[in-house]
Formats: structure tokens, C-alpha cells, sequence
């Protein structure tokens, strides 16, 4: 009986190793042979965080950060409205993040299709916000508007050189972690809920919108030129 285990053993490392040297994924560049359609779809990143880089995801992530502190106003009995808001901006960002990590461009452009369907959402609930009164605009007293239109203070985007989340809130997310924090550093001061308005959240799903847009058009042509090149 022994024995037999032996030679069971052996057989099951033999077939492993074996395994481990001949088989690839479809999309490996080894395989003895092509698969045009493949090829026209592999992913060329290979950082597994490497969206944090893109301007798409950082006002993906200011605006959901946006959200997340404006929802500490909102009354309690809103709760439901609260929820799906919240769900909205998280699956927003979360899904071009798992997007990024697909093994090919097809999966990518279709994940951030998903983002776009999400940020459609935030945009509806922004609206029925505003319209039933819980959501002020620019001309109340104090708001955001006041403050950006007499001292020139304004949310800026997230850039190459003025990434969102800041420098400290990546290095040490322990200690400068929390939205509070980012939203400090990034700002240089601190940032109340009752200063966010209506016009504040239109601009940025806006401006996420494009970034979206653009990425997928980038993409789209990307892969046109690899297919011409190939004619």
C-alpha cells in the first residue's frame, strides 16, 4: 500500500512540473501560435494600482469623497436616499478600479461603462436632492459659492502634479487616512459640509464624466490603430 502512495506521489509532482512548464494563459505571448482577436485586447499595465495614476479615478474619488462628507447632513429619517447615494459614488470608483485589474482593454472599456452607469445614478440622486430642498445652491448665504466667488477659493482638479488623495493621506493612510484628512491636505484647509452646494457636485460629475469619456475614447483608438497596423 505503501508503495503505491509512492508512485501515486511521484505521478502528481510529475504532472505538476510538467504543468507548470507547458501551460500558459490564453493571452500569453509564449503559445506557439496567434489569436489576432487576443492580441488586439491584451493589456499592456502591469501595476496592479497603477488607475491611482489616472486623472479618471482621483475626481472619481474626489467627488465620492465629496459625497461621503456631505451625507453627514442629510436627516436621518433620509436614510434611504442616504444609502443608495453612498452605494452610487462607492460603486463608481470601485468599478473602474476592478476594471483596471480585467485581463484585457474589451473587460476594461466595459467596466468603465459600468462607472458611467454609476455616476449617472449619483447625478439623479444629486438633482432630487437639490429639488426637494436638501441640497442648497450657490446664492445662500455662506455657501461654498460665497467663499469661492469673494475669496477666490475653489476645489481644484486632481492633476499629475496635484494628485487626489494627497502625497501624506498615500504615504501613512494610518494617520491622514480619513476623508477629513485628505480633504485638508489637499485643500489646505479644512472644508465643512454645510460650504458643499448643488453646483459644487454638478461640476465634478461633470468633469468625472468627461475624464471617463476620454479614457474610453483613448482606448477605443488605441486599439484601431493596433488592428490598421496589422492590415
Amino acid at each position: 500500500m505503501k508503495k503505491r502512495n509512492l508512485v501515486a506521489e511521484e505521478l502528481i509532482e510529475k504532472t505538476l512540473k510538467e504543468l507548470e512548464e507547458k501551460i500558459h494563459p490564453v493571452n500569453s505571448p509564449k503559445l506557439p501560435f496567434r489569436i489576432p482577436v487576443v492580441e488586439g485586447t491584451i493589456r499592456q499595465a502591469q501595476s496592479l494600482q497603477g488607475y491611482k495614476a489616472s486623472a479618471c479615478w482621483q475626481t472619481a474619488s474626489l467627488l465620492r469623497d465629496l459625497i461621503q462628507l456631505y451625507l453627514k447632513i442629510i436627516p436621518s429619517h433620509q436614510f434611504r436616499r442616504k444609502t443608495q447615494l453612498e452605494d452610487a459614488g462607492r460603486s463608481m470608483v470601485a468599478t473602474i478600479e476592478e476594471g483596471w485589474a480585467r485581463p484585457s482593454t474589451k473587460e476594461y472599456l466595459d467596466y468603465l461603462g459600468f462607472a458611467q452607469a454609476s455616476l449617472t445614478e449619483v447625478r439623479g440622486d444629486i438633482e432630487r436632492l437639490h429639488t426637494d430642498g436638501y441640497l442648497k445652491t450657490r446664492g445662500d448665504k455662506g455657501d461654498y459659492g460665497s467663499l469661492r466667488e469673494n475669496r477666490g477659493w475653489k476645489i481644484p482638479t486632481p492633476s499629475r502634479n496635484f494628485p487626489y488623495p494627497p502625497v501624506n493621506s498615500r504615504i501613512n493612510p494610518m494617520r491622514y487616512g480619513t476623508i477629513r484628512e485628505r480633504l485638508r491636505e489637499y485643500m489646505g484647509k479644512e472644508i465643512k459640509a454645510e460650504d458643499l452646494t448643488y453646483e459644487v457636485f454638478v461640476e465634478f460629475i461633470n468633469k468625472t464624466d468627461y475624464l471617463l469619456k476620454k479614457t474610453v475614447f483613448g482606448l477605443q483608438e488605441k486599439i484601431i490603430k493596433t488592428e490598421k497596423r496589422k492590415i
